[in-house]
């Protein structure tokens, strides 16, 4: 599956990053089990949180998507 295949079925593109880290931890999430998943460190967590990094890279932005499917949370975009 090519990269951009990824990207147009999991629409990663214009998700409000923030809001889902922030949705996580509003359901007990710890940062630390919400970066294992995306496969970053904690303060890169803290970095989508404060808005210093509007989107993650490829990788992390999918483990997040599948953390979010995990607890029960579904889209979260700017346009929505």
């Amino acid at each position: 599956m090519l990269l951009t295949d990824t990207y147009s079925t999991c629409n990663v593109r214009g998700m409000d990053w923030k809001a889902r880290v922030d949705r996580l931890i509003a359901k007990d999430v710890s940062l630390d089990d919400i970066a294992n998943a995306m496969g970053v460190t904690p303060n890169a967590v803290r970095e989508i949180r404060d808005a210093r990094t509007k989107q993650p890279r490829a990788n992390a932005a999918l483990g997040l998507l599948a953390l979010c499917q995990k607890h029960g949370i579904g889209k979260t975009s700017k346009a929505a």
